[in-house]
């Protein structure tokens, strides 16, 4: 399959050759946050850093979901306790603290401490750097995540007679350097069907239309979509579109029914802009 095909690996396999060489000059891996847009492989980047420490299934590579775990208790009680505790079968355990940008104010602070004096070591994964208070950002090393180039990937399918290339090549140019639109796009195109680059115009469709069109996509990619046609818009409110975008897309991060989000807020936008139409 196309996914195990470009899915990493080793860390050898990541599309980002400075922080793979960065994470093999270390005798000790130091605090990290990898930040980027979502499916550019924070969180298994993350995972290959274990298996290339630890190996596979090790007791001392232990992972939490920050969306769902966020509150101050979690960070005092179970995480400060296991980053002081020994270690089962190294020098040193690795905690990720997966959307790290879930943790409330409180809780940050409280692992601003820890991560001082405990013995573990963090990787913290966010879509929303700014949304890690800056102490904890002083303490870590930061690399941004920019997703595969094209080059990258095509290069890695050169030789797989099962990739259709003209079809795999269009879904990267549809992808935003994201694996998992990548994997998306080219299941569309396999099947017959078209993507959004394809459609109509976003902001031409109805409201009935745009619902109709919304169910069935990738709402990061209709985002996407929306935000440079809004650019494009002969509107003196882009400004004011762009500022319901953003707020759509906060929403959508907030683990709400995102076909939701974007229906209410796609009628707003055109209201915002042909409101104000040149």
């Amino acid at each position: 399959m196309l996914k195990d095909t470009l899915k990493p690996r080793s860390i050898d396999d990541h599309y980002d050759a400075s922080l793979v060489s960065f994470i093999k000059s270390q005798t000790k891996m130091p605090h990290m946050i990898f930040h980027g847009m979502p499916g550019t492989g924070k969180t298994e980047m993350a995972h290959l850093i274990g298996e290339f420490i630890h190996g596979k299934n090790s007791l001392d590579f232990i992972e939490y979901n920050s969306s769902m775990d966020r509150g101050i208790d979690l960070i005092r009680g179970e995480i400060r306790e296991i980053a002081n505790a020994n270690t089962f079968e190294s020098k040193y355990k690795i905690i990720l603290l997966d959307e790290a940008e879930g943790l409330t104010s409180e809780a940050q602070t409280s692992l601003r401490r820890i991560m001082e004096t405990g013995k573990a070591t963090f990787i913290l994964t966010t879509n929303n750097l700014s949304k890690i208070i800056p102490a904890i950002q002083n303490r870590c090393h930061i690399f941004e995540f920019k997703g595969p180039s094209k080059e990258f990937l095509m290069k890695r399918t050169q030789f797989l007679s099962s990739v259709i290339p003209d079809l795999f090549e269009k879904s990267i140019d549809n992808s935003k350097a994201s694996y998992r639109e990548i994997f998306q796009a080219y299941e569309v195109l396999c099947a017959g069907g078209s993507l959004i680059e394809d459609s109509s115009k976003l902001l031409e469709m109805s409201a009935k239309d745009f619902i109709d069109f919304s169910w069935s996509k990738d709402p990061e990619m209709v985002i996407q979509k929306l935000h440079r046609e809004i650019l494009e818009f002969p509107s003196k409110n882009k400004a004011g579109a762009l500022i319901e975008l953003a707020e759509i897309d906060y929403r959508c991060s907030q683990q709400t029914r995102k076909v939701l989000q974007l229906q209410t807020g796609f009628l707003k936008i055109k209201k915002t802009l042909v409101d104000k139409k040149e």
